[in-house]
């Protein structure tokens, strides 16, 4: 039974549109009136209680009438409705969600942004005829103009759902649309969950008396790294508050230095003179390195100084301005 057609309404009429075939018909049928119909009434009414409810309107448009009924009672199982390979159940298709995948710039990351796109959604025809768009195949498609608002700080992989916009056939409503966005590969910077991270080629001469250098952020400045003396060819030292920005207050309140913004960690890589070292300046360099030793190197352990990640509440780790890493503990970023 077609309960848009008993109503005599569209199958996208409004509530209003339905409450008003339905007063119109009832007055008609009333077994109380001259010429009245009880089964005409009856009917009228089960169509207007399916009709008139949201979810029982959704699932007869799905399903049917004996689904929609059923939900009405308290009886609605899903699985009752659903094909099965041999059986004589009616067939109706179960929603499907679609899945999309688009990506944008770190400093869209960084920043925030608004992303607008297209996404053409196969949409059921219900009045279709000989000279149709959809040319008989009762399917049609129509364009949806969507934005996604990216947040400041979002992370990789974020992920935003659009309510039944999905693709939808004949017998079922439409799935939702959801929708993650990547981030591009950074030429610089790469992330680690909320820190940015990048390296840096320095010279032997630089590593031992310190240094200064520029690097263009992606908020689109220029910020000057002072460095002090560097104690191993690999080193890790941490910038504070030149990372992502924090994408939760809830975050940024346990934060007990209240920074907005996570940390830049840098990996130091000490590059040798390429260049031959006469022999008269051997006895000077061993001079100046032996004079400005301050004590003996751990000869318990290895060479570089080992210090452990450990994870803070937000899920970050707690590397500290001044650490160093061992060379496999940098690879690994």
């Amino acid at each position: 039974m077609n309960y848009y057609k008993l109503l005599d309404i569209n199958p996208d009429a409004t509530s209003m549109a339905i409450k008003k075939a339905y007063h119109k018909l009832a007055k008609k049928y009333h077994p109380d009136k001259s010429g009245g119909d009880e089964e005409m009434f009856k009917k009228i009414n089960t169509a207007y209680k399916v009709l008139n409810n949201h979810e029982s309107r959704n699932i007869y448009d799905e399903y049917g009438a004996d689904a929609a009924e059923d939900y009405l009672n308290g009886m609605f199982n899903q699985m009752k409705y659903h094909l099965y390979p041999g059986s004589n159940v009616t067939h109706y298709n179960i929603r499907q969600d679609k899945t999309i995948h688009i990506t944008a710039k770190l400093e869209s990351f960084y920043t925030g942004t608004s992303i607008n796109f297209e996404y053409k959604q196969r949409k059921a025809c219900f009045e279709c005829s000989d000279n149709c768009e959809c040319k008989g195949s009762k399917i049609k498609q129509v364009t949806h103009n969507l934005t996604i608002d990216l947040p400041a700080g979002a992370q990789d992989g974020h992920r935003v759902l659009f309510p039944e916009v999905a693709d939808y056939g004949i017998n079922s409503s439409p799935g939702d649309l959801i929708v993650y966005i990547h981030q591009h590969r950074h030429s610089i910077f790469t992330r680690m969950g909320s820190d940015l991270a990048m390296q840096c080629s320095v010279k032997l001469a630089d590593a031992l008396c310190g240094f200064i250098f520029t690097i263009d952020h992606i908020d689109g400045t220029k910020k000057n790294i002072q460095e002090t003396q560097l104690k191993n060819f690999i080193e890790t030292r941490v910038v504070k508050g030149l990372g992502m920005p924090y994408p939760d207050i809830n975050i940024l309140e346990q934060c007990e230095n209240k920074q907005t913004n996570r940390n830049l960690i840098i990996r130091y890589n000490v590059r040798l003179p390429q260049y031959k070292i006469v022999k008269d300046s051997h006895s000077v360099i061993k001079i100046l390195l032996d004079k400005g030793r301050e004590k003996e190197p751990d000869k318990k352990g290895p060479f570089f100084k080992t210090s452990k990640y450990k994870k803070n509440a937000d899920g970050h780790s707690n590397v500290q301005p001044g650490n160093i890493r061992t060379i496999n503990e940098c690879r690994q970023m």
